[in-house]
């Protein structure tokens, strides 16, 4: 029961730093291009989460092994890691650290284009949630794999962009105003 305990708190904290990550990427592209230091503070900002978010996703899978045994010991199980990294948990979460890979070691340069990595890594992440869940097993998954991985890119995008509009108020005046009110349109 602790394992499983644990296992649900550590990918409830890789969501929520995976899902930030993502937004903040998403939001830089979209609105933090428009100010220079803005974008560089988000840029870091986000590298920092998805370092976290790949710490997250990986104790994650480790512990795929140890809750099919029912203790910690599991995760020294070779055999069962094996089977936990070829399961649909292991396809999501090596899909979500390399979009954290991406946002992490992409984008490191100047300008919109920079910022394509990192949208890629996003992509990868919102692609995650669709290999594990009710839409892997469904018949109509074609349909619905999309629609839950546009789902989770808005629902990254919002999230993440709480951090970056409170940031913003502390730009001039101007820019701020140009910035939110881009965003609120």
């Amino acid at each position: 029961m602790a394992v499983d305990i644990v296992s649900i708190v550590v990918r409830t904290l890789g969501f929520v730093v995976l899902l930030q990550a993502v937004g903040i990427i998403l939001f830089t592209a979209f609105f933090g291009w428009q100010e220079k230091g803005l974008s560089d503070e988000l840029r870091v900002t986000a590298r920092w989460i998805a370092l976290a978010a790949l710490m997250f996703v990986g104790i994650h899978q480790l512990l795929e092994s140890a809750r099919m045994t029912g203790a910690f010991a599991g995760i020294m199980e070779a055999s069962l890691q094996r089977r936990a990294l070829v399961s649909k948990t292991g396809l999501a979460n090596g899909l979500r650290m390399a979009g954290m890979l991406a946002i992490l070691f992409g984008g490191v340069g100047l300008g919109r284009r920079s910022l394509f990595p990192g949208l890629i890594g996003g992509l990868l992440v919102a692609i995650s949630f669709a290999a594990t869940g009710h839409t892997s097993i469904n018949p109509l998954r074609g349909l619905l794999a999309p629609i839950l991985a546009l789902h989770l890119w808005v629902v990254a995008f919002w999230f993440g962009a709480l951090g970056p509009l409170y940031r913003a108020t502390g730009l001039e005046p101007a820019v701020a105003a140009a910035i939110v009110g881009r965003f609120s349109s």
